[in-house]
């Protein structure tokens, strides 16, 4: 089951989907790109896909970003590399703290969203996919 979740990152409230197929699931963390939202599309039908091959999924809005209650805080046109790569690692530290080990994460990360994941160079990060 789909839970709408929040977190903060820099003090802004931060909104995601997490969904757990069970307590030791891989998760793939979704990191959306300049303009785009957890609610695009491709992320729909990919953590559906995900889902129904095993795997968790945790899709968030980053700062600024997304659409009605699940719009996060602050500003889209203050988006910056460095913030993104912040609201980012606290998505990571959401996951970790929900109980998901660093040799059980993913990313997906598209286009900024992609940038982002390599520019971070978290090594909680087992696996990276990025979308061009």
């Amino acid at each position: 089951m789909q839970e709408l979740v929040s977190f903060h990152s820099e003090g802004q409230r931060i909104y995601a989907n997490f969904y757990i197929a069970s307590d030791d699931a891989p998760c793939i963390l979704m990191s959306h790109g300049l303009e785009g939202s957890k609610d695009g599309d491709k992320w729909l039908v990919l953590s559906s896909r995900f889902a129904s091959g095993g795997f968790s999924t945790f899709r968030f809005n980053y700062r600024g970003c997304g659409e009605g209650v699940e719009r996060s805080e602050g500003d889209f046109e203050a988006t910056s590399l460095t913030g993104r790569i912040r609201d980012y690692k606290a998505a990571l530290d959401y996951i970790q703290d929900a109980g998901v080990t660093s040799e059980r994460i993913g990313v997906i990360g598209s286009s900024f969203g992609g940038m982002i994941a390599l520019a971070a160079k978290d090594t909680r990060v087992r696996a990276m996919v990025i979308l061009a």
